[in-house]
């Protein structure tokens, strides 16, 4: 990025291409690149294609010195609920809360009672939540003797995990004498936070002590609940900003994977969550092998592992009711010491050390289950890892499940029907196969002795345990660990742990016998070389195998079932009836049109709203039994594993789908052609699925649809297991109405049939579905369902329709055409809405002025005149005066008609104009079609025009062309003249206001308008600047007049002047009261104005008449004075 950067300007301190504040010195570049370095491969996912190719933008921000890590203030406390059993729970101490908050979890999990409470809680950036329930709980120090009562708020979550960016610890420690005491001992590990403790406790809750750790601001202070850490850490801090781009590749690859993996549809299951991705992560991280070659894993354990209690006294009771149970049964105690004994001898649990000390320990208890069908293991000891501690957490509570690593049951079986040959294996003790690091084996201790005499031994399990929640995920993990690291030495092996196992369940598959032994030989290699030791059951060595749930003669190649019959029963609930049907295990539909009967017997039972323990009446009772006495006879079935009885080049997938009132369902068949023998064609059932109908009913074309549904999404499983393309399938429906509807546009179909119909069309193509008659169609067996006896021989389900046995030449196969759309039912409701185009403000809209209005107007009349007079007329290439005329009149008439419709319909029927028109105080008139105001100047010597103005609407733009037209032609003159050019012709309604609004608003005008320019003051006269005192320079004026009130009733006010004396000098004034406008009042104020302020020098006024006249008077008798003197 710095060598494409085009700036000129580099560093100042290292003069390399980057701004002076982002320069390091060489002591922290180092350390950043160092930290840098180790973090990279983790923390940044880079492409590995060549460098021209574009990489997804990873970022990797290294911050300076002066920013760091700041840890919140967290601790563990105790919470009790209503039985006061106590429980584990995370706090944060937040001073700057006004109130304490509880998470919904806890407040769910503790079971309070809570009260109704309304709070609006603002929070930072002005955002806002409302609590409505509060609860009051107890909490209670871990390390020291301190409880306190809080009445918190309920809500959903208080914060995200914290602390938000856990890193590693460097350049300071905790001293080991406060790790015993710390409030939360696991601080720097990001976990959720359950509790609030806001400021009304948290001064309360600080002691005095106070240690700093390092050199930043991190410091350990002491509280009632313990030790708690809480600062910032002067440290760099590695910020991994992920990929946008490889984020969106990784989850649309996600998306299109969990298409097939859900029969087309999206599933939240199938999405890793973030726990399955650390259960991943951490096994990638902490594998290894011993020195024996067995793998050695840790276990998955989340970061609550703390949070784990007590368990011996649990574990202690839980043994000595097993024992008292072994000692009332010999055998079972036999086989459960022998089974202990042997899980000692090899290695598999250890004795422990008593003076050994462990800071968590969990004690499993363990119980015997007994299965008389197994092959390698009749009696396996189970471990209750979901017991609880003294705090209410399991050892499942805290291990982390893992995500599902191996494929599903149905793409094995299904694999397992394709080829020639095949074989089965097992993993001799898998979970046991597998060693637990020794760091986690004290959360795997047992209690035994193998007689009641002897003391309680604690024992410690070394390998994985099955109980667990995370053995399924640690053993398939490292099946698949295995295939990896064998695919280069044996890749058949490989791609078969990888492809087929399921679990410790092995069934593979070879086109020939050759490729079957080089196979076993392989995969048995591979278990040697690795400690996995696998049984395999060869075909010779028993009549019947079950694995996965079904029974396999290896002999015969055939799978059979075996129907256990059910016991005379005095009551039967429902629940009951729910076991008996699903103890038939049919992972690939071989049984259903048997079993729907079944499914649609269980749905009666919900609308008749039977309890689940309630008995049923014995007429249902009688039902139920008889058809289990039906099922039973599916012990004379016997299906041929292989769906091609031969090596065959051409292969092809019918499905087939239907559905009744009760149930529907699709089916696949696999047609084969011998290779050897010409034109023989074998067609045999490979799998099948049903549904029942909802219970709230529907229509035969929904469920017709449903039931087409269900076979895309099973063609594409079946795709899927077999490598083949979904587009090769043969499907068959006999629902015109359904490929009529899969013909269609799906926007033209209601909500409930475009979904279906778009999810089947992205999984295959409308031109792969075909009619089939409704008595060839196999699926109609699936739809109705019926009798074990007539399933047993019907060719119709095991083979298909008689014709795909047959060549295509011979089928007897009806090509439907499909139905006309508007003839389809679920049309969604058409709503046409009529909108009445108005063609003038079309035209005027592409023209700007009034000109080129008329002739484009002029020229359509032309064009229409010559239609009309059928090409009579005579052509020219100009336009008269009388076509522009005539444009003109057009214009207006519809302008006219826009505006005032009313009026001119009512003067055409003869009638008065609305009383609310604009028009109503006006002589209007029609002629020629255009609506024109007459007057009183009819007999005038003027124009026509002048005599009967035309009416222009106000807010039409076509005035406001014409205005604008007139205004340019009068070379830009102002409103009163434009305005009175108008009225020459027309009769504008507003005139002024469009006349002002158009000169306004005219560029040109605009353009060419003068600017005033305020002209200088000049100098301030002499009497103003000069100081002297008050009233010396005077002005003088009178305001009025104003009315007097005389106080008496009945006589009327008198007029009043004031006389305002103002000075030149100070802005003072004086005013006086005069009655009149006479030189003599003027005097007689005067000579109250120099009693009061003394004479004036000079008086300026703006000679008033009666200021003139006064001075004149005043002028007389100083001369008659200065006479006398």
């Amino acid at each position: 990025m710095a060598n494409k950067c085009m700036s000129t300007y580099s560093c100042r301190e290292c003069k390399r291409k980057h701004n002076t504040l982002l320069h390091m010195s060489g002591k922290e570049q180092r350390v950043a690149n160092k930290e840098t370095a180790g973090d990279s491969e983790q923390n940044i996912r880079m492409d590995s294609g060549p460098q021209e190719q574009s990489l997804p933008s990873a970022t990797t921000l290294v911050a300076s010195t002066l920013g760091g890590h700041v840890f919140l203030a967290t601790a563990i406390v105790m919470v009790s609920d209503q039985q006061g059993v106590k429980k584990q729970c995370r706090c944060i101490l937040d001073s700057g809360s006004q109130v304490n908050f509880v998470s919904k979890k806890i407040a769910n999990l503790l079971k309070l009672p809570r009260n109704k409470t309304s709070v609006l809680i603002s929070g930072i950036g002005a955002s806002r939540t409302r609590s409505s329930t509060s609860v009051t709980l107890r909490i209670e120090s871990r390390v020291k003797m301190f409880g306190l009562e809080l009445t918190c708020h309920v809500l959903p979550t208080i914060v995200e995990d914290l602390p938000a960016c856990p890193s590693a610890i460097r350049g300071w420690q905790v001293p080991d004498e406060f790790v015993p005491l710390l409030a939360d001992p696991s601080f720097e590990s990001s976990g959720p936070i359950d509790l609030l403790i806001g400021g009304g406790a948290f001064f309360d809750l600080l002691e005095i002590e106070r240690v700093r750790l390092g050199t930043g601001s991190l410091c350990l202070q002491d509280t009632k609940l313990g030790w708690i850490i809480a600062g910032e850490i002067s440290t760099f801090a590695l910020i991994n900003i992920t990929s946008v781009g490889q984020s969106l590749e990784d989850e649309w690859i996600a998306i299109e994977e969990s298409k097939s993996d859900s029969y087309g549809r999206l599933s939240k299951a199938n999405r890793r969550c973030v726990e399955e991705q650390e259960a991943a992560i951490q096994f990638q991280e902490t594998i290894k092998c011993d020195k024996d070659g067995r793998f050695v894993l840790r276990l998955p354990i989340k970061p609550e592992v703390n949070n784990i209690g007590k368990t011996l006294h649990m574990a202690t009771s839980r043994f000595l009711n097993v024992e008292r149970r072994l000692q009332r049964d010999e055998s079972l105690r036999d086989a459960y010491v022998t089974f202990m004994k042997e899980y000692e001898s090899t290695g598999h649990m250890k004795k422990v050390d008593h003076h050994c000390t462990s800071s968590v320990r969990f004690y499993l208890p363990h119980h015997p289950v007994l299965k008389e069908s197994s092959l390698t293991t009749k009696l396996r000891v189970v471990f209750n890892a979901s017991a609880k501690s003294s705090t209410g957490v399991s050892l499942n509570d805290v291990l982390m499940c893992g995500p599902t690593v191996q494929e599903e049951l149905f793409f094995i079986l299904i694999r397992f029907r394709k080829h020639q040959y095949v074989m089965t294996s097992d993993v001799e003790k898998m979970f046991r196969q597998i060693a637990v690091d020794s760091e986690d084996q004290d959360l795997q201790c047992i209690l035994w002795r193998g007689n009641p005499s002897e003391d309680l031994r604690t024992f410690k399990l070394t390998t994985v345990t099955y109980g667990t929640t995370s053995a399924s995920f640690m053993a398939t993990q490292c099946l698949v660990s295995l295939a990896e690291a064998e695919q280069n030495r044996y890749p058949e092996a490989a791609s078969a742990i990888r492809r087929d196992f399921y679990m410790d369940d092995l069934m593979t598959r070879a086109e020939t016998i050759q490729e079957c032994i080089q196979l076993q030989t392989q995969i048995t290699h591979v278990g040697k070389e690795q400690k996995e030791p696998l049984f395999v059951i060869r075909p010779e060595a028993e009549d019947v195998i079950k694995s996965l749930g079904l029974c396999w003669k290896p002999v015969q190649d055939e799978f059979i079932f075996q129907v256990a019959s059910i016991p005379k029963r005095s009551k039967v609930p429902k629940r009951m009836l729910l076991s008996d049907l699903n103890k038939t295990f049919d992972p690939l539909g071989f049984l259903t049109p048997v079993l729907i009967i079944g499914k649609i017997f269980l749905q009666q039972l919900w609308q008749i709203k039977v309890e689940w323990d309630k008995p049923l009446p014995i007429e249902i009772q009688t039902k139920w039994e008889s058809f289990h006495q039906e099922l039973e006879k599916l012990g004379s079935l016997s299906i041929p594993r292989k769906c091609k009885p031969c090596i065959s080049e051409q292969i092809e997938l019918h499905g087939f789908c239907d559905a009744s009132q009760e149930a529907y369902g699709a089916c696949i068949y696999v047609r084969t052609k011998d290779k050897d023998s010409d034109g023989g064609f074998y067609s045999r059932l490979l799998c099948s699925r049903s549904r029942v109908t909802p219970l709230k009913g529907s229509t035969i074309p929904r469920l017709e649809l449903c039931g087409a549904l269900v076979l895309a999404q099973l063609a594409v499983k079946v795709a899927r297991a077999w490598s083949c393309d979904v587009k090769c399938f043969h499907l068959w429906t006999d629902s015109t109405v359904v490929l009529g509807w899969l013909n269609s546009h799906s926007t033209r179909l209601k909500a409930y049939v475009a979904n279906r119909i778009e999810q089947i069309l992205e999984i295959t193509d409308a031109k792969q579905w075909k009619y089939v008659r409704t008595e060839e169609n196999p699926a109609d067996l699936v739809s109705r369902g019926v009798k074990a006896h007539e399933l047993v021989p019907s060719s119709k389900w095991w083979n298909g329709p008689v014709w795909l046995s047959q060549s295509t030449d011979r089928w007897n196969v009806v090509d439907v055409p499909p139905q006309d759309s508007s003839e389809l039912p679920e049309q969604r409701p058409h709503q046409l809405v009529l909108l009445a185009v108005n063609p003038l403000k079309d035209i005027v809209s592409r023209y700007s002025t009034w000109n080129r209005l008329l002739q484009a107007v002029a020229w359509i009349l032309r064009f229409v005149k010559y239609i009309v007079s059928k090409r009579r007329m005579e052509k020219t290439n100009y336009l008269s005066v009388q076509d522009l005329a005539d444009s003109e009149n057009v214009l207006i008439r519809r302008a006219q008609e826009e505006e005032f419709g009313k009026e001119i319909k009512a003067l055409v029927s003869q009638k008065k104009v609305p009383h609310n028109s604009k028009l109503r105080a006006l002589n209007l008139l029609i002629i020629n079609r255009l609506l024109v105001v007459g007057d009183r100047l009819t007999n005038s010597d003027i124009s026509e025009d002048q005599k009967r103005p035309i009416i222009l609407p106000s807010d039409h733009i076509i005035t406001q062309m014409i205005f604008k037209d007139r205004h340019h032609n009068l070379l830009h003159c102002g409103p009163q003249s434009l305005l009175a050019d108008i009225r020459r012709r027309y009769w504008p309604l507003r005139g002024r206001i469009i006349a002002r609004s158009v000169v306004k608003h005219c560029v040109a005008c605009i353009r060419a308008r003068p600017t005033f320019q305020c002209p200088l003051m000049a100098p301030l006269p002499k009497e103003r600047v000069i100081c002297n005192r008050l009233f010396t320079t005077t002005g003088v004026d009178f305001a009025g007049p104003l009315t007097i009130r005389s106080g008496i009733r009945g006589r009327p006010g008198k007029k009043a002047w004031v006389a305002m004396f103002i000075c030149f000098t100070t802005k003072a004034i004086h005013i006086e009261v005069v009655e009149e406008l006479t030189s003599s009042a003027f005097i007689a104020t005067l000579r109250r104005f120099s009693a009061r302020r003394g004479k004036p020098a000079t008086i300026w006024s703006d000679n008033g008449t009666n200021f003139v006249g006064a001075q004149r008077e005043l002028a007389i008798y100083t001369k008659n004075i200065e006479a006398q003197l």
